[in-house]
């Protein structure tokens, strides 16, 4: 076989795959390692309110009636606390501890000679639960830190660090520093879930709450270490669309591989620069290859909140999705829209509905109006323009998505309160210019 037909299969390979990873971004499951972690870390903590409640009001600062209440609580439980795409626990440890022992230490020849194999308990010790910890945080962090960083509540430097380090070296981390962990929601919203494990308002409150939570304060990498770097993140940048000298054929990759996500057409010819007749030759391409496009292909049209935030179950979705867009991308999302954060964010978003949908929760209109890729589009496209913001309510402590276009009065959508004066929410992110809600008042549209 000659070079040139190998690099023509190996395209065409390439091409499949990036096809067959759009189609499926609204088929997502959660991560079953995931959730089998968190789930061993839930059973822990109920173990532990039986037999030492203290330890427990004074590691996860969780009030001796909650403890006690969970003491009381069957380890069916479980399945409404534990979570495959959000664990609902946070290094409570300083990060700075594992990056300086990751950066100053690049052998494992002393881990190895400290371990007496001869001895069956300390082989086991080698499989400890920090261990577990360490090892799934590396496999979740190679095969995307960001959102490995959104999953597991650490610093994007952490993750990377993680990723960069063998199996051994992690060990080794483990036996070194010991890592301690805290809850990501509010002990009261544990409380309330106990009592109601199949409330789907509660759920998904917790999600918010989880997803919301701050980060460890961000620690800079030692540079200074022998052997041993961290490759710059360029993950805001990797987008080709916001590449200047992006070349045609590229264009039509990415044009190829937002419709199959869903795009609609104007938010891809935004995107791409495309003309009208060379997207249209995009959707004949991939019909020829018998791809399903759909409406996509004759909507022109972009939605804004006017239509899109209509009750309070659409304002969770959109807080939700919002949310995880913003923990992913940061505050870039207000010099551009990012749209691999965007796709990160949808398909963590997909993952944490299927996992609610496939409890025993209570009210399953809640979970129905799912919302699109475009729609994602729209929601952050206004977050970028500065006609929504993302606010944090001071009664239910969780934060939410609302716009100045929105139809529903709701405030906030998780303690379904009437509106308020300003006073009473302060923004968690940012606030709108005064300019838009004048231009509101003029008649201005805020869509695209």
């Amino acid at each position: 076989m000659s070079t040139s037909s190998f690099d023509c299969t190996s395209n065409l390979d390439l091409i499949n795959n990036l096809d067959q990873n759009a189609s499926n971004i609204s088929n997502q499951r959660p991560n079953l390692d995931v959730l089998d972690f968190d789930s061993t870390l839930w059973r822990l903590l109920i173990s532990a309110s039986k037999k030492s409640p203290d330890f427990l009001t004074d590691q996860f600062s969780i009030s001796a009636e909650v403890v006690s209440k969970l003491a009381r609580s069957s380890y069916k439980i479980i399945d409404s606390l534990a979570s495959g795409v959000i664990i609902c626990f946070r290094l409570n440890s300083d990060e700075s501890e594992a990056l300086d022992f990751l950066s100053n230490n690049t052998s494992t020849d002393l881990f190895y000679s400290e371990l007496d194999l001869s001895s069956f308990s300390n082989f086991e010790s080698l499989y400890c639960f920090d261990s577990s910890y360490w090892l799934l945080l590396k496999r979740i962090a190679q095969k995307d830190h960001r959102i490995a960083s959104t999953v597991f509540s650490v610093s994007l430097e952490l993750a990377q660090a993680v990723s960069q380090s063998s199996d051994s070296m992690l060990r080794y981390l483990a036996k070194n520093v010991k890592s301690s962990f805290a809850l990501r929601f509010s002990s009261d919203l544990l409380s309330e879930i106990i009592d109601k494990p199949d409330d789907t308002l509660l759920l998904l409150k917790k999600y918010q709450q989880c997803i919301s939570s701050p980060f460890v304060s961000p620690v800079h990498f030692n540079k200074t270490a022998p052997n041993k770097t961290i490759q710059k993140d360029d993950s805001d940048h990797e987008d080709c669309c916001d590449q200047k000298e992006s070349c045609y054929f590229s264009s039509r990759l990415i044009a190829r591989q937002l419709a199959l996500m869903g795009y609609v057409t104007k938010i891809i010819i935004l995107e791409t620069g495309l003309s009208d007749k060379a997207l249209r030759c995009v959707y004949s391409e991939l019909q020829k290859e018998g791809h399903e496009i759909g409406k996509n292909r004759n909507s022109r049209n972009t939605r804004s909140s006017a239509t899109l935030l209509s009750n309070q179950s659409s304002k969770i979705h959109a807080s939700i999705l919002m949310q995880l867009y913003y923990k992913i991308a940061g505050d870039s999302i207000y010099r551009s829209i990012s749209i691999k954060a965007l796709e990160r964010a949808f398909r963590m978003y997909k993952a944490l509905i299927y996992e609610i949908s496939s409890s025993s929760c209570s009210d399953r209109s809640m979970i129905r109006s799912c919302f699109t890729i475009a729609d994602a589009w729209c929601l952050a496209f206004e977050l970028r323009t500065e006609n929504a913001m993302i606010n944090l309510c001071d009664k239910c402590n969780v934060s939410y998505f609302t716009s100045v276009n929105q139809s529903t009065m709701i405030d906030c959508p998780f303690c379904h309160e009437p509106s308020a004066p300003k006073s009473y929410h302060k923004c968690l992110i940012k606030k709108p210019r005064k300019t838009v809600y004048k231009g509101l008042i003029q008649g201005s549209d805020s869509r695209v």
